[in-house]
This record gives C-alpha cells, structure tokens and sequence, in this order.
C-alpha cells in the first residue's frame, strides 16, 4: 500500500503488476500523469503565489541542507550533468522547468554561503573575523586565500566536468 497525503486528504494505493502494460505507464501501471490545479480569484494570485514559492523555497532548502552530509561522487553534477537534468525536465512540461531552475537557484545560493575561499561564505568568515578581532585583515593575505580557494573551485568543476562525462558515455 502506498500512501500519500495530497493537500489535508490522505490517499493510499495498493499497486499491481499489470498483464498488459498500457502505453505511457511502467510495469506497475503507475505513470507521471497531469497536476490538478487551483484557480485562485486574480486578486488572490499574487500572494498566494509568493506564500506558496516561499514554502516550496523553504522545503527544497531544507531538503538541500540535509543532502549535504550524505553527499557522494555520483551525486553531484557540473554543467554536463545539469544539462541532462534540464532537458529531462523540459520534455515533462514548463512547470517541471520551472521548478528545476528554483531548486538550482536554491542549491547554488546554499552553495555559494559555504564557508570557502572565493565564495561568499567565504568572505563573511573574513568580515566576521575582522569584526570579532576588530582589526582588518591585510588585504594581499585575504586576495591570496581566494586566489587559492579559486584555483581549488576551478579544479573541483573540471573534475566534476569529467565526472559528469564520463557517466555520459558510460549510459
């Protein structure tokens, strides 16, 4: 039995193997089918559609954060593997892509607060310090961290570049 809760409504499903699989469904006979939708009066959208992005910001953002301690090789992507994705996602339809890019936009503002070198969680650690010590930090030692933090990061996308490559040509 599958359950699933799809607003304040519990549902649940038993699956079965289907005899005669019909066109468009997997051997389950479970197949991605279209959304319902909620038409809100037009006066309503506006808020409505921020509340609901904030929410869906906010679950994807959780979701992220904790993916990152199970993080492993074959989990991330390079602009190889996000080409992929993307596309899969733009054969399901506008909304697939749309959600695809806030979950983008969301990893990579997540990624970009990391506390490294060349990023900007990188530069609030020296701002932190710099306000803990109240001394500025020497301006050509900072330039030399992120230099090196970006040697490192530009070594990192290579790496995840071939990666994503070489699962490409292993498909």
């Amino acid at each position: 039995v599958i359950s699933l809760q799809v607003g304040d409504r519990p549902l649940e499903a038993t699956p079965r193997l289907a005899e005669d699989t019909p066109e468009g469904q997997g051997a389950l006979g479970v197949g991605i089918t279209n959304v319902d939708f909620v038409f809100y009066p037009v006066w309503q959208r506006p808020a409505r559609g921020v509340i609901y992005g904030t929410k869906e910001a906010w679950a994807w953002g959780k979701e992220i954060l904790s993916s990152l301690a199970k993080i492993n090789t074959q989990a991330v992507a390079g602009p190889v593997g996000i080409y992929q994705v993307s596309k899969s996602a733009g054969e399901q339809g506008f909304l697939a892509v749309l959600q695809f890019t806030g979950i983008l936009s969301i990893n990579l503002a997540i990624l970009n607060l990391l506390p490294l070198p060349a990023l900007d969680g990188g530069r609030l650690v020296f701002v932190i310090i710099e306000a803990v010590s109240r001394r500025r930090v020497k301006p050509r030692f900072e330039q030399a961290v992120h230099l090196i933090g970006m040697a490192l990061l530009i070594g990192l996308m290579v790496l995840v570049t071939v990666n994503d490559i070489r699962r490409l040509v292993a498909l």
